[in-house]
């Protein structure tokens, strides 16, 4: 199964894997200090909207109504995605919370060496438990489990691009360093992967909830 999904999936899975194996040369290559500095040069104009209306797509409350949602119209898909979110989100608070929370953000690291960021004006910047990130995980996570479902190739890569833009808003905004975004997708796409290979959930429970909500109904 695990390579059935591979195989469909690959207008998705390669974009992912060059963004994977570009993050981690410039991960390798150069400190995440000198990374984001060379990101921040970029921020200011136009973009600043495009990646405060992505960054908004990437919270996890995005997959709990996703799951909502799909309860009504595919009992299994809503089981499955359940399934990714908790497992993912397990993942990233054991890292958060447990074995990296002392990992520091850009805005702390930056102004404890007295170097000014350019930031958007009347945003929050957390300090705190930078690796992995959320909503990288959680863009990643969503968007993937969409994709393994469609048949489209064209538009398996829109959504493969949507993510790594979603990712990529946390570093534009100062949120995260490249290699937190770089996790929170690793996190996020393998975790599909090995969800929907093997996870073996009966098809009795693909009947919508409507459906079943209706059928109780006209049972009493």
């Amino acid at each position: 199964m695990l390579k059935k999904y591979v195989r469909e999936n690959l207008w998705f899975l390669i974009p992912w894997l060059l963004f994977v194996i570009t993050c981690s040369y410039f991960c390798i290559a150069y400190s995440k200090v000198d990374l984001h500095l060379i990101s921040n040069q970029f921020v200011g104009g136009w973009s600043d909207t495009l990646f405060l209306i992505l960054t908004s797509t990437g919270d996890g409350l995005i997959i709990i109504v996703a799951i909502a949602i799909l309860l009504f119209f595919n009992t299994r898909m809503a089981i499955q995605l359940a399934i990714i979110f908790v497992i993912s989100t397990i993942i990233a608070h054991l890292f958060k919370d447990v074995l990296m929370v002392h990992t520091y953000r850009p805005y702390y690291v930056f102004n404890h060496l007295h170097i000014k960021l350019k930031l958007i004006s009347g945003m929050y910047m957390n300090e705190v438990s930078s690796f992995p990130s959320g909503h990288s995980m959680t863009a990643f996570s969503l968007l993937a489990f969409f994709a393994f479902y469609i048949r489209n190739n064209y538009i398996k890569l829109l959504f493969c691009v949507t993510a790594i833009l979603i990712a990529y808003s946390r570093v534009y905004l100062s949120q995260h360093f490249l290699i937190d975004i770089l996790a929170g997708s690793l996190i996020g796409v393998i975790t599909v992967v090995l969800v929907m290979a093997y996870s073996n959930i009966s098809d009795k429970y693909n009947a919508p909830l409507k459906a079943y909500l209706q059928s109780r109904k006209e049972l009493e």
